[in-house]
């Protein structure tokens, strides 16, 4: 994930509305095991149980493309980017993006507001 985006009228909003709460995910998830929540076997079950409701959607093109990237490695980061992102999109649910993460994908909602009570 890059800091900015390639290109956009306020840098600042960008970086408070996805970089910041998406990088705050990652901390999280490591901070006491690496991968502790992305990896463990409810938030596998929540990204399976949402797959098999929405078609094999992702919250966003990077969660899915950093998951084909290290599923083949058998890596314990596989689902990382797609916990953080998701993160990102609960935490801003008035956003078209946030919108749509609350519509499609109600096991990861649900898994995400157990971790970080509701908003």
């Amino acid at each position: 994930m890059c800091l900015l985006p390639p290109s956009g009228p306020n840098p600042a909003l960008y970086v408070r509305t996805t970089t910041i709460p998406h990088e705050a995910a990652h901390i999280l998830d490591s901070s006491t095991r690496l991968y502790k929540y992305s990896s463990s076997t409810e938030y596998i079950n929540a990204v399976k149980a949402d797959n098999s409701l929405n078609g094999e959607q992702w919250p966003s093109n990077y969660a899915r493309n950093s998951f084909y990237d290290r599923v083949t490695e058998r890596s314990e980061a596989a689902f990382s980017e797609d916990f953080a992102e998701s993160a990102r999109l609960y935490l801003n649910p008035d956003s078209p993006d946030g919108v749509r993460f609350r519509r499609l994908f109600p096991n990861r909602l649900r898994f995400i507001e157990n971790l970080l009570g509701s908003i």
